[in-house]
């Protein structure tokens, strides 16, 4: 019998969020099974994504969302969208006025295509078009697409310049601030309030439009003033649906701030955001490749098979996006579905919502281990993960675990079954209990019960690893091979990595607490 939908609202608020939510959107895009296969796909789509028609009747597929930004950086995305073709998107032209005396035409200043955007609308032009094969035409162009590589670090200046997957034209709110004055967290909250009627309407839309809605999800800046629209969305989100999961993932970008009092205001916004976002979520689970949000120039994380630009953050959103898609699968899994509600309570210890977050991205196993419990058994005295957390260490010094754990959820994607056990042991490693596990699930338990004493888990694995076709960066170590996994030799050819083993873990300890000193 198959599980009912419990759908998702998905909220993304602010400048970085936005990248995140890209990278993310384009993450589930290329998870899209289109190969016909009757088998089951691990991944409820319907979860996230809603069924529509354009002014063409065509069948769309969208995500249930709402964008909100500053209209400044929407750069070459109209405000409406590119979901409803105009004559233009079809002819490849522009469309010519009906009006029979001279027309002047007064447009605003757009922001130049990249490469990808264009091969994009190349496509989609080839597409309306096309007269006979339209479906074989434009699977060959994306595979096409798919299979480029694009240089976009200095292409990208906002978010919709390397965004592949069309949204509902109602999606995107704008707000007419500029960037650099949209700082105070109070002139957000009353931002928020000016634009509560137009996200009232639409989060009731796709509320009407849901079965069994199990909540929100929602990706939100903190440190300027979309902290305080954020905290204005909650307000509402709170009042309106009470009962439904409200997980909300602060979005921090690396910043050096270079003068002691923007890293004042910028750290107030934050402090007053989370504060306010504790008392009106279900679940706050901060992320950042910051280490700190209180200093000047903090150290960045550091993933060991990562080459990223601390400074881009079409790379840094691009990991963090990663993170969110493994740690949210667990709401979209086939078997055995986690919601939001259940997963806020099975994290929050009374009123503390406040966890942690972390990943391995790719997982480190490598032709040192023969199977997964002998990785796990080289990591029981230090962090498997690295922190996305700021403030929140991936461990104590001198190889110390963290602080005591009350409760977390682990998820691990791509990582083959039949790695669970080993025929033979590595010589390194001991034969434990651990080594007698028959599945990934019951390794996992194991390790997290020994590790983390007297800590209840939820445990998700899917063999679906995560898909990182184009665009996303190939901030990867020459030793990756195109599927993630180390290979024994570095390859002198850069290849070009396509999907990754990807494991995440959120957790409520005691370790959360230095955020909030």
């Amino acid at each position: 019998i198959k599980n009912m939908v419990r759908e998702i609202i998905t909220l993304q608020n602010g400048r970085y969020s936005n990248f995140v939510g890209t990278h993310f959107w384009n993450i589930q895009e290329s998870s899209f099974e289109y190969s016909g296969d009757s088998s089951q796909p691990e991944i409820e789509h319907d979860v996230l994504f809603r069924e529509g028609k354009n002014l063409l009747r065509e069948v769309t597929y969208t995500p249930r969302l709402v964008v909100i930004d500053l209209k400044s950086n929407l750069g070459c995305l109209p405000l409406e969208g590119t979901l409803y073709p105009t004559p233009a998107h079809q002819n490849g032209g522009s469309e010519i006025p009906t009006w029979g005396d001279g027309v002047e035409v007064v447009e605003a200043s757009r922001s130049k295509k990249n490469e990808f955007i264009k091969d994009l609308e190349l496509e989609e032009q080839k597409y309306y078009q096309a007269t006979n094969g339209v479906e074989k035409s434009n699977e060959k162009n994306e595979k096409q697409i798919k299979a480029k590589t694009y240089k976009l670090e200095d292409k990208v200046k906002t978010w919709s310049d390397f965004k592949r997957l069309h949204f509902h034209p109602r999606s995107i709110l704008t707000l007419n601030e500029e960037d650099d004055s949209f700082t105070s967290w109070s002139g957000g909250f009353e931002h928020g309030k000016y634009i509560s009627y137009q996200v009232e309407d639409l989060v009731r839309v796709y509320a009407e439009e849901c079965d069994n809605m199990q909540g929100f999800q929602v990706m939100s800046d903190v440190n300027n003033g979309f902290g305080g629209v954020l905290t204005s969305l909650m307000e509402y989100l709170s009042d309106e649906f009470r009962g439904k999961g409200l997980v909300v993932y602060p979005m921090l970008p690396v910043r050096n701030e270079k003068t002691a009092p923007k890293v004042r205001s910028s750290s107030l916004a934050t402090l007053l955001s989370l504060s306010e976002s504790l008392k009106l979520s279900t679940l706050v689970a901060p992320m950042s490749l910051n280490s700190d949000i209180f200093r000047q120039n903090p150290r960045k994380r550091e993933f060991p098979r990562l080459i990223y630009d601390a400074t881009c953050d079409y790379h840094t959103s691009s990991i963090l996006a990663t993170a969110l898609e493994s740690i949210t699968r667990v709401h979209r899994c086939h078997t055995d579905p986690q919601s939001l509600s259940n997963i806020s309570q099975q994290l929050s210890i009374g009123s503390q919502k406040l966890v942690s977050t972390g990943a391995a991205i790719p997982i480190p196993f490598s032709s040192n281990y023969s199977c997964l419990p002998d990785m796990l058994c080289d990591h029981l005295d230090k962090s498997l993960w690295t922190s996305l957390t700021p403030c929140v260490d991936d461990a104590k010094s001198k190889g110390d675990v963290v602080d005591r754990c009350f409760s977390q959820s682990l998820s691990i994607n791509g990582f083959p079954p039949s790695a669970a056990t080993a025929s033979t042991t590595h010589p390194e490693y001991n034969i434990s209990q651990i080594h007698q596990c028959t599945n990934l699930t019951s390794v996992l338990k194991l390790y997290l019960e020994g590790k983390y004493v007297d800590s209840s888990s939820v445990v998700s694995v899917q063999r679906t690893p995560i898909k990182v076709d184009t665009p996303f960066p190939q901030i990867f170590h020459s030793s990756l091979t195109s599927t993630g996994f180390p290979s024994n030799l570095d390859s002198p050819v850069m290849t070009n990595v396509e999907s990754l083993p990807v494991l995440t873990n959120v957790m409520n300890s005691n370790s959360i607490s230095s955020l909030l000193q």
